[in-house]
């Protein structure tokens, strides 16, 4: 994978290695906002960074047909790009429906739930890489869809049947209860051009 990272995006494992600690910042800040969002323990590992067209970049969560809920938020300012957030959606179900209630008061629970938790998820995750970079960096609201995944992507626009590569930089979010894991798929994928942005802030312009 280093020799499409390097041919397409000119950037040495350095540099990598750097864009790959500004992301465990960022994963960091958001996984402490997840935490208090849920109640639970919120474990993150350590971001993966690859150059893959989408559907590969994805991998299993688009195989299994499995339902999620997914958010995209487009960033912006200094650094463009965009964040896609799925979960299971048996996770949605578990956290609101604890509460409770009528299927359509849990299905509201449900969306409010999801949506705050995109919502400060992606702005702690880019707020703590803007800080880190120096740069002024806003997340939009977040969009929302459940599906399978694949169809989720789709109504956001993101095409899977293409061949152009994306950088993806991913994290894996476990949240613990009782000793129940459910991961948590966040992927900034950030525009080609603002990585050589994010390189000369990292390196002093260099």
């Amino acid at each position: 994978m280093a020799e499409p990272l390097t041919q397409m995006y000119f950037l040495d494992p350095l540099q990598l290695d750097a864009i790959k600690e500004a992301a465990n910042i960022g994963a960091g800040h958001a996984a402490t906002e997840l935490a208090s969002i849920s109640r639970q323990e919120v474990m993150v590992d350590t971001p993966q960074v690859s150059v893959a067209r989408l559907q590969q970049a994805l991998g299993p969560m688009l195989g299994s047909g499995e339902r999620v809920a997914g958010a995209l938020i487009n960033v912006m300012g200094d650094i463009t790009g965009k964040i896609v957030f799925l979960v299971p959606h048996s996770t949605m179900v578990h956290d609101a429906g604890a509460a409770g209630g009528t299927q359509q008061q849990l299905d509201l629970m449900q969306e409010i739930f999801f949506g705050e938790a995109a919502n400060r998820l992606s702005t702690a995750y880019v707020e703590a890489i803007a800080s880190l970079l120096g740069m002024v960096v806003v997340p939009s609201p977040a969009g929302m869809a459940v599906a399978p995944a694949g169809q989720v992507l789709e109504e956001f626009g993101l095409d899977l049947t293409g061949k152009k590569y994306v950088f993806c930089i991913s994290n894996q979010f476990k949240f613990t209860d009782k000793g129940s894991a459910f991961k948590g798929h966040f992927m900034f994928l950030p525009d080609q051009e603002a990585l050589p942005a994010i390189v000369r802030a990292l390196f002093g312009g260099k």
